[in-house]
């Protein structure tokens, strides 16, 4: 165990660790009794949030350092050069790994019902219920949040098509102009007239 962390596997090459708080963050969301389909809903609900980060941390090329969950969720620690767009979407990963979750979960309860023994059930309401509140905290727009990061990616979005937007026109724009202001918003998406 290193700084509280205890390494429970490996993910390419990066540890997976638990931290010894993780349970105290399962007595929390079970109202503060230990319900054991909470905690194990929990540690698979942050995991999966997680690795959501971690498999596009690898899409861009850049690399996994390790795989933390704890009493407030988790942290994917990565490093690497990925352009303001590509850790937009690095931030989107951990949500869209949960909102799958999410819908896999409610489409099991379509088909199959709600489960009627204890565990099952607490693991269920884990990845609906508190999952969904989880998302919603998770993008709001402030640090530490991947919403900070995340609600950058449809303005950057927009700013990449303004630029190229000249390209496309009949006007006499030179590529060197374009790749000039796309390097430009690639280092500041939030400076100049766009």
């Amino acid at each position: 165990m290193r700084n509280g962390y205890l390494t429970v596997g490996w993910w390419r090459g990066a540890p997976l660790r638990v931290h010894w708080t993780l349970p105290l963050g399962a007595l929390v969301l079970g109202g503060g009794n230990f319900q054991p389909g909470v905690l194990l809903g929990f540690t698979l609900l942050v995991l999966a949030h997680e690795v959501g980060h971690a498999l596009l941390v690898r899409r861009y090329r850049c690399r996994v350092i390790s795989i933390d969950v704890h009493a407030l969720g988790g942290v994917c620690r990565w490093s690497g050069d990925a352009t303001a767009i590509e850790r937009a979407k690095i931030a989107w990963g951990g949500v869209d790994a949960q909102l799958a979750l999410f819908c896999a979960t409610v489409g099991l309860l379509a088909c199959f019902g709600e489960p009627e023994s204890r565990i099952p059930s607490q693991i269920a309401r884990t990845f609906t219920t508190i999952n969904g509140y989880m998302m919603a905290l998770n993008l709001l727009p402030v640090a530490p949040f991947d919403g900070a990061e995340a609600w950058k990616l449809p303005r950057l979005l927009a700013a990449r098509r303004r630029a190229r937007a000249p390209a496309l026109a009949p006007k006499t724009v030179t590529q060197k102009a374009v790749d000039e202001r796309l390097q430009e918003l690639a280092r500041d998406p939030w400076s100049g007239k766009h």
